[in-house]
């Protein structure tokens, strides 16, 4: 479970959301490079391993989803060309990886239902957003018992929204990259285990936007260093996560901890490499909740 501080005291963290901006270059937060302990981030970003899955259809891996409940429905929140990879497969089972040893979960992929929105032919590559309804017991009893849902609320008050600058807010981006994977046995036999990588990774807002009413983020990130991936096919689909920080002012930096993860968006797209960074393109905050529950209109069943 998402491991959240008891008994802060509120005026802490008004402490923290009503700080003035700062300018210069900043690691994590609003607090200088190197003064965020690795033991708190290493708490923080195991709590956002809760809610990571991704998905494997033909013996390969195919995307990422975060775990989360819509209005009392459980499922997978993704992107949509994510759905679309699911359902052209030729395998009639979705494999579900959300375990950190050898395990096998199928989903019939005659039973899913889904909503979607895009992905749509032309320059800009959004929207590109899906919802799986999760509505196999067996399914929803093994992953509750291993994983967490994120309650995705229409009316969320996200201290994400209050930071400024957004790039002083702690942000990872979370996936299976491909290039990460690996393979043992002949494909399409009993032999075959597939080995998945989850990835989280450090990722700084640059930039948000609004599209044909639909609120989208930039974030850059690392490729090829410091254990990030040159390439992050097979993280779309995955969440964008902020992790508010906390300190009490009377003690100061030592009381660093942080609170309830938030969930602010869905990765779809990255840049071409430059450098030793890329930039991942996702749905901002803002429309998530919308875009499931009323602009997707009646779920459908794919066949």
């Amino acid at each position: 479970m998402p491991n959240e501080p008891k008994n802060l005291d509120p005026v802490h963290k008004d402490y923290y959301e009503t700080l003035p901006p700062i300018t210069g270059e900043f690691e994590f937060g609003r607090y200088a490079e190197g003064s965020v302990p690795e033991v708190l981030l290493h708490q923080a970003t195991r709590a956002l391993v809760d809610y990571l899955i991704s998905f494997s259809v033909d013996n390969r891996p195919s995307g990422s989803a975060t775990l989360v409940v819509v209005d009392g429905q459980p499922g997978f929140l993704t992107a949509a060309h994510v759905i679309d990879d699911l359902i052209r497969s030729k395998s009639a089972r979705v494999a579900v990886i959300c375990a950190e040893h050898p395990h096998q979960l199928l989903l019939d992929k005659a039973h899913l239902v889904i909503r979607k929105y895009g992905p749509t032919e032309g320059d800009f590559p959004g929207p590109d957003l899906g919802f799986i309804y999760l509505n196999e017991p067996k399914s929803l009893s093994v992953l509750r018992a291993k994983k967490s849902f994120y309650p995705l609320r229409g009316d969320s008050d996200l201290v994400f929204s209050r930071i400024q600058p957004r790039g002083s807010a702690l942000c990872f981006i979370a996936g299976a990259p491909e290039e990460m994977c690996s393979e043992e046995g002949v494909r399409r036999t009993a032999s075959h285990v597939l080995g998945t990588k989850h990835f989280l990774g450090r990722a700084q807002v640059s930039d948000e936007f609004v599209i044909e009413g639909l609120d989208y983020l930039k974030l850059g990130t690392l490729a090829g260093e410091h254990g990030f991936p040159v390439n992050y096919g097979g993280v779309s689909g995955g969440g964008i996560w902020h992790i508010p920080l906390c300190v009490n002012p009377d003690v100061g930096l030592s009381s660093l901890t942080f609170s309830k993860p938030e969930l602010i968006g869905v990765a779809f797209y990255q840049s071409e490499l430059s450098g030793r960074s890329r930039t991942i393109l996702g749905h901002g905050p803002k429309e998530l909740y919308t875009l499931i529950v009323k602009q997707l209109g009646g779920a459908t069943a794919s066949r």
